[in-house]
């Protein structure tokens, strides 16, 4: 809510097609420098838009006091509204994964009572998002897919132009050229000269891009094996301790998918917006699953 008023002020009021209109077609803000005496960036900020979304729409379903699953339905609904103003492909994307797998659990374990009251309340946020949403879509989000079509397009064709899929491809496609290079000790302090270096004499015009990161790549770049292996560690870790105990939690499956797919866009887990966050959230998953675990089974009183 700060970012907002701080970016449209009192518009948001007295002007809010407008003040709508420049929060979709500036993404949010995009990446504030300077902002609080930091920066922010926006991969970060649609991270933890779509993560504490998917955790309030969850407690929606958990909680037993009505007054609280009104304030956890508004902020669900403000925050898949903060989420579309970012324009974040992968933050979106995962999101809807994510979303989808809490609803398949909900579906699953849930009354028809339950059922009934999801189905509606997505009819109902049709016309919601018609409403604050789908006047930016005309605009930034036909932009952008476009943007991705052609791209898909330009990569089956080798040519690695635009800003969104193609560089990340491209830039997966030139590590694997190098993979002799850092695949077994890694790279450490020289790989940010090395990567510029492969990116810039690549013959498929990858030096333009700036933007372009891969956490999974980076790590094993740096560190080699080890660092690929920690990584995945740190993914896999929450698995295995689920599948041991056989207490698989949904939530804790809808969160990590989140994480993992943006992490494939982004670096995340080297940005200090981001980084102690997701090692945090990763821990609780790992060493309090069981918490998660009784939670959805309708311990209510762990809400709160």
């Amino acid at each position: 809510m700060y970012v907002i008023f701080d970016l449209v002020g009192i518009s948001l009021f007295t002007d809010t097609s407008c003040a709508i209109n420049f929060l979709y077609t500036n993404r949010l803000g995009g990446n504030k420098l300077g902002f609080l005496g930091g920066n922010l960036y926006l991969e970060p900020q649609t991270l933890y838009i779509a993560l504490t979304a998917l955790i309030s729409y969850f407690l929606i379903f958990t909680c037993r006091y009505k007054g609280v699953k009104v304030l956890l339905g508004v902020m669900f609904l403000l925050l898949t509204i903060f989420l579309s103003f970012t324009v974040t492909k992968a933050g979106i994307l995962a999101f809807i994964l994510g979303f989808g797998i809490m609803n398949f659990y909900l579906f699953k374990h849930s009354s028809f009572r339950v059922r009934s009251a999801i189905l509606i309340g997505i009819v109902l946020l049709v016309p919601v998002f018609g409403i604050f949403v789908f006047d930016g879509l005309k605009g930034k989000y036909e932009e952008r897919a476009e943007e991705v079509v052609r791209e898909i397009e330009n990569v089956k064709r080798g040519i690695y132009e635009g800003g969104t899929i193609a560089p990340r491809i491209g830039l997966i496609r030139e590590s694997f050229m190098h993979v002799d290079e850092f695949g077994v000790w890694g790279l450490g302090i020289y790989a940010k000269h090395r990567v510029n270096n492969w990116l810039q004499s690549s013959e498929d015009g990858l030096g333009a891009f700036t933007n372009v990161h891969n956490s999974f790549i980076h790590y094993w770049i740096q560190g080699g094996i080890l660092g690929l292996a920690m990584i995945v560690f740190l993914f896999c870790a929450p698995f295995y301790r689920m599948f041991r105990t056989r207490r698989i939690s949904w939530l804790i499956c809808a969160l990590l998918v989140v994480m993992f797919v943006m992490n494939n866009t982004c670096i995340l887990l080297a940005l200090n917006n981001s980084r102690l966050m997701i090692l945090f959230l990763l821990g609780m998953f790992y060493f309090y699953g069981d918490v998660f675990w009784q939670l959805e089974r309708g311990d209510s009183s762990m809400c709160l």
